[in-house]
């Protein structure tokens, strides 16, 4: 099963189901495929035991799990699936321009109305909440990719919704 990364502040919006579309690299629109039941990637670190497993997005150990890795950190890109605590279900992929995505597209990326403004971090800073939902979807990919985007780059778009249980014993034979 492929594993689908997201960032920390996003997991949460991901697992909630209100976060239902991301943007990638335009290289994801030939990864990933309308019906494919993809693993929510998330970080995960060596607890300060040095030999368990947390998710580095809210704390949670990971029960029965050993850390096994030579490095403090695991990208949630390169998560094992077995690792997963949620599953989508991609219904759309398509390559378009950065400059497409609009305040509706933003609020599906995670977009949140916050008392400080909108923003895609939750309980954000004042830094972190911007006057529109488009702006905070802008404002958190300067963070994550240190610099706005070249607006007719393309991108891939993937829609997605949370999996149900029979779709993911159905996509992985029935082991989970």
């Amino acid at each position: 099963m492929k594993v689908l990364g997201f960032s920390d502040p996003l997991v949460p919006s991901v697992r909630d189901g209100s976060k239902t579309v991301t943007r990638r690299g335009p290289i994801a629109a030939k990864r990933h495929r309308a019906g494919q039941v993809c693993a929510v990637g998330e970080s995960i670190v060596c607890a300060s035991d040095g030999r368990h497993l947390v998710y580095r997005s809210d704390g949670h150990a990971l029960k029965d799990r050993a850390w096994t890795w030579q490095v403090p950190t695991i990208a949630g890109t390169y998560m094992p699936a077995w690792a997963a605590r949620a599953h989508i279900l991609i219904l759309d992929v398509r390559v378009e321009t950065i400059d497409r995505v609009t305040s509706v597209d933003a609020m599906l990326e995670g977009a949140r109305l916050w008392p400080g403004g909108w923003s895609l971090h939750r309980a954000p800073t004042p830094e972190q909440t911007h006057s529109t939902p488009r702006a905070a979807f802008f404002g958190y990919w300067l963070e994550m990719h240190r610099g706005l985007p070249d607006m007719d780059a393309p991108v891939a778009r993937i829609e997605f919704r949370l999996a149900t249980t029979d779709e993911v014993a159905k996509a992985t034979g029935g082991a989970t």
